[in-house]
């Protein structure tokens, strides 16, 4: 019996090239689905689309896994297809990066505690070293990684501190020719419950720059930004509020970006969610957008930012949050300069029994990758299929994908689809200086065996539309 068969849905409209596609990993064994939290798709130096994410109770194994499936970047086919894990535990994926020589790195929990770095050779031969880091009794869970210039590694996440249970923002810079420690740091103060969803590096003129993105919710979540250099020194520290913006309270920063002049902060405040266009130098916000009815105040549907490589454009991945729209998420593209639209789509997953996430962005210059859960033929807490495509930069594509058995994709070219207001936020978002604490943490890093195997993945490239 297979595992997964992947099915290769075919180009949008009359684009008869296989350029642009959309994929969905079905689990065809009702006892092994997807779990529903995180999925990434990533790129090697090559252009090779890389889908990851984890899988419930994998056979035989009987714990939840983390897949990694090496995709065609022509046709979205699976070209490789693996397997991480720790034995007796159940991990949870939550992030993935390649260095410049294609060395991938992966970030997963294991048990409810713990959180593993493990580092892949560029030919997913083998793992090349994997760290545990952990605090006894306490949670340490990483949930963004970062790549600098010379190829080490920064993680940010949750670290519960041993003395009052607090939940601090912790980052931690990993060597990543052999996984040693370099730094670890806490920021926190009392009775914080940190959300710690972004970490992005930022190229200065030659100088990379660490910012570390978060919210806490017992301030009426306030968002923040830290800036580090690569010694683990605190540079500046921002707050920020949306008290001023129709009235709300909750504001909360999700994944964060560089375009090598400014930064980007995926946001949510209460029922809207958008994208913040953020000054490096000194943390002033320059210009927002923001969508209403996006699932915005739920910490793991926050909109997702991705850069192209030239800098010119960021894109914006989010979800749709009305009861009956939960299939339902969109996707756009600005202009960095000025946060102009240059176009915005909305995506329906037609077949889901409850909703599918939309949880994965990357971009290269020419097109956009985007990774979806669905609930379809799965669980409130499990996902039945991992849809990945390719679309054109342009924004180009037709309406509908297909009605096939087991998926239909709208993908809708109109420009209604989601409502946009564009604000310059010098007014609205108020930004503040901060004076929380910075210090070495308690997090120990350790050495963690992992298995790693072939993860029998079928490929069963069906033209089902």
């Amino acid at each position: 019996m297979s595992l997964i068969a992947s099915y290769l849905l075919p180009a949008a409209g009359n684009q008869v090239s296989q350029e642009n596609w959309w994929v969905a990993l079905d689990n065809t064994n009702s006892n092994y689905r997807f779990k529903l939290e995180k999925v990434r798709i990533i790129l090697d130096s090559n252009g090779n689309p890389f889908s990851i994410g984890t899988i419930v109770n994998q056979t035989g194994v009987g714990r939840d896994v983390v897949f990694i499936a090496k995709l065609n970047d022509n046709n979205g086919g699976v070209k490789e297809d693996k397997e991480i894990g720790v034995s007796n535990f159940h991990v949870t994926f939550q992030d993935a990066i390649f260095d410049s020589n294609d060395n991938l790195f992966i970030v997963f929990w294991y048990g409810t505690t713990s959180s593993v770095l493990a580092k892949i050779n560029s030919n997913l031969s083998s793992v090349a070293w994997s760290r545990q880091n952990y605090i006894t009794n306490q949670d340490v869970m990483w949930e963004r990684v970062a790549v600098d210039s010379n190829d080490d590694f920064y993680l940010a996440g949750l670290v519960a501190d041993s003395g009052s249970n607090d939940e601090a923002v912790g980052s931690i810079k990993i060597n990543g020719s052999d996984g040693l420690t370099s730094y670890k740091r806490t920021f926190r103060q009392d009775d914080d419950r940190n959300f710690t969803k972004g970490i992005c590096i930022h190229d200065n003129n030659g100088t990379d720059e660490v910012f570390v993105a978060f919210f806490d919710t017992n301030r009426t979540n306030d968002s923040f930004i830290l800036e580090y250099n690569t010694s683990g020194v605190l540079q500046n520290q921002y707050r920020y509020d949306f008290r001023a913006f129709d009235n709300k309270e909750d504001m909360e920063f999700g994944h964060i970006v560089s375009d090598g002049t400014n930064l980007f902060v995926g946001v949510a405040a209460d029922s809207e969610g958008g994208i913040v266009k953020i000054n490096p130098t000194n943390g002033n916000v320059l210009d927002y957008v923001m969508y209403s009815l996006v699932r915005g105040n739920d910490t793991d549907f926050l909109p997702i930012p991705a850069v192209t490589p030239d800098g010119n454009y960021v894109y914006l991945l989010g979800n749709f949050g009305a009861t009956l729209e939960l299939e339902k998420g969109w996707l756009a593209k600005f202009d960095t300069s000025t946060l102009s639209l240059q176009w915005q789509r909305s995506i329906n997953i037609n077949d889901s029994d409850q909703r599918a996430d939309f949880k994965g962005i990357t971009a290269t210059n020419d097109h956009v990758y985007i990774s979806i859960l669905t609930t379809a033929q799965g669980t409130s807490s499990e996902a039945g299929l991992v849809v990945n495509a390719k679309l054109p930069g342009d924004g180009t594509g037709t309406d509908t994908y297909g009605s096939g058995d087991t998926i239909t994709i709208i993908y809708s070219t109109a420009n209604s689809a989601v409502a946009y207001e564009l604000n310059d936020g010098d007014s609205t978002i108020q930004k503040r200086i901060t004076t929380f604490t910075d210090s070495t943490s308690n997090v120990v890093n350790g050495s963690r065996s992992v298995y790693y195997q072939d993860s029998g993945l079928e490929v069963e490239q069906t033209n089902r539309f």
